[in-house]
């Protein structure tokens, strides 16, 4: 049996079957407390197999309980989902292999998906994936590092939060490491199943696009919580460039078969992911249920791969979902079964090709809908509701996009604000409670000028953003003034993201970066120029989140 035969066959398996429902209540907005404590009661009541049978750790029920307790803490806050999300990568770490020889030949730190056999191939990516999600999360809240789980510390895995990041992070990066080790993954990034793997009908193979959307799960999320935890690992360049490369090597052959449905920019691919030439005939044209892991790949390179995937690229898998991939019949919306438009019509599509809906807005409304659904499809549909009414992470490659935005600290969690609503030159740039009212003076556009700096400009007065008086001193005010587009440049910033969602503002006159002073939290503190200092205090790092 082939891995396209194993690994569908495991899809259908891992399907729930009397599964856990929620009720998603709206489709805008914010989430409701309602759809939240939905989540909780079930999240909470979740208990963790024991075994990895049928690869439940990548993408089974196991799987969806991490996925879906990460989600939930992500857009809430709320320690109990993060706890439950512990509780599982404990049992994660303690189930892994540490004596039985797998068919490499070595004692291989994995989660076979049989416990009776040698086996383990690509979804221990998906694993890798999930643990790293929870020490990714951890990172971006550096308030939690030194407090713990609520139910302790019961395997000896670390008593903090911050311990237990370590921890699932030197355990998902060992096993990680195998696929250099064993052969999937070369030295310019190409992945292959080994020659000497047990599947014959696999082996030399190309490593499919699903497969190494589930190995990128794993290298991004570790890679981000290493940035971010700032502990120097070298494994953050070491997965951060394989990861492009790979994301790379997708979208090129996305590009080589693309072409125009309905003044769209659509495109194919295969399932497999040899190498085209342009004039070549596609082999094995993607399948929608493995394509939603390929979704994920993108999604994931554009938010965390420099670069790595453009927000075209994304637009173009999405113009494919609803140009070529979904169709309306007799009885309603239906969606092929290949990315070509071809094959047997669904009523349904894996979850992952909702993430899409970031490049085209209608991928949303066409796969979200309220309702008794499962939990775990639904906690990654209030995930992208959260998104959309909130803003997404930024991505990896943007320093500039189009829209207005507000400009969050990372530390106090206030937005940068023109004091007093001011229209004059000069007024002070200062940190205050984000108010969503007519006002406008603490949302602000991002403009690119060239040369990969941008001038940032107040909406309310149609400012810039300014170091006063082109100082280059540690502690010079940030004012508004308008924009100079001279050879001062105090006008003019860098945004460099710095992992998890968060980017560093440079001053491109004085090399400084944007700062709350004294790392204060209370409204009115100033906003002044500063050295940036990556530390834990994170008063000189920022999310630009779009507003309408």
């Amino acid at each position: 049996m082939s891995i396209r035969s194993i690994v569908a066959a495991s899809l259908l398996v891992a399907l729930p079957g009397l599964a856990q429902k929620v009720t998603i209540e709206s489709t805008t907005g914010q989430v409701t407390q309602n759809e939240i404590n939905a989540e909780l009661s079930v999240i909470t009541n979740l208990v963790p197999g024991g075994s990895n049978n049928g690869n439940n750790y990548a993408y089974g029920n196991g799987g969806d309980g991490m996925e879906a307790a990460g989600d939930m803490f992500d857009i809430t806050g709320n320690r109990a989902f993060l706890d439950k999300l512990v509780q599982y990568c404990d049992k994660v770490v303690s189930i892994r292999n540490t004596t039985k020889t797998m068919w490499t030949g070595n004692v291989d730190p994995v989660w076979q998906n049989d416990s009776s056999n040698d086996q383990w191939g690509c979804e221990q990516g998906d694993v890798c994936g999930h643990l790293a999600y929870c020490a990714q999360l951890i990172a971006q809240n550096p308030a939690l590092w030194n407090s713990g789980p609520a139910f302790g510390d019961p395997n000896g895995y670390g008593a903090t939060y911050r311990a237990r990041a370590s921890k699932y992070l030197q355990i998902a990066d060992t096993t990680l490491d195998l696929f250099w080790s064993a052969g999937f993954i070369h030295t310019d990034g190409s992945m292959n199943t080994p020659a000497n793997f047990p599947d014959p009908n696999s082996a030399n193979d190309a490593v499919p696009w699903n497969q190494q959307g589930m190995i990128l799960s794993g290298l991004i999320r570790s890679a981000d919580a290493h940035s971010l935890f700032n502990d120097g690992d070298s494994h953050i360049s070491k997965f951060r460039n394989t990861a492009k490369q790979a994301a790379n090597r997708f979208i090129a052959q996305c590009r080589n078969f693309q072409y125009t449905r309905n003044g769209k920019t659509v495109c194919e691919w295969s399932y497999g992911s040899g190498t085209y030439n342009p004039g070549d005939k596609i082999r094995n044209v993607e399948d929608t249920a493995h394509g939603g892991y390929d979704c994920r790949l993108l999604w994931h390179a554009y938010h965390w791969v420099n670069g790595g995937v453009s927000f075209a690229d994304g637009q173009m898998l999405a113009d494919t979902f609803m140009e070529v991939i979904k169709t309306n019949t007799a009885t309603g919306v239906e969606f092929f079964t290949h990315v070509n438009g071809s094959g047997p019509l669904s009523t349904s599509m894996k979850n992952s090709w909702s993430d899409l809906c970031e490049f085209r807005s209608d991928v949303y409304d066409t796969l979200v809908h309220t309702g008794s659904q499962y939990y775990a499809d639904a906690a990654r549909k209030l995930w992208i509701k959260n998104a959309r009414a909130n803003g997404w992470p930024t991505p990896a490659n943007s320093t500039v996009t189009s829209g207005w935005f507000r400009i969050m600290s990372r530390s106090s969690g206030k937005a940068a604000n023109v004091n007093g609503a001011s229209t004059t030159n000069g007024a002070p740039v200062i940190q205050w409670t984000y108010t969503n009212d007519g006002t406008r003076n603490d949302e602000w556009q991002i403009v690119d000028i060239g040369s990969g700096y941008v001038k940032i400009i107040n909406r309310n007065s149609g400012q810039a953003m300014n170091v006063f008086g082109n100082s280059l001193t540690n502690g010079a005010p940030i004012v508004q003034w308008p924009y100079s587009n001279n050879s001062t440049h105090n006008d003019e910033w860098q945004i460099v993201d710095i992992g998890g969602g968060y980017v560093k503002i440079v001053s491109r006159s004085s090399g400084l970066s944007l700062n709350v002073s004294g790392n204060s939290t209370a409204n009115g503190a100033k906003i002044i120029q500063w050295p940036y200092s990556n530390d834990s205090t994170h008063n000189d790092e920022w999310k630009t989140i779009s507003v309408p």
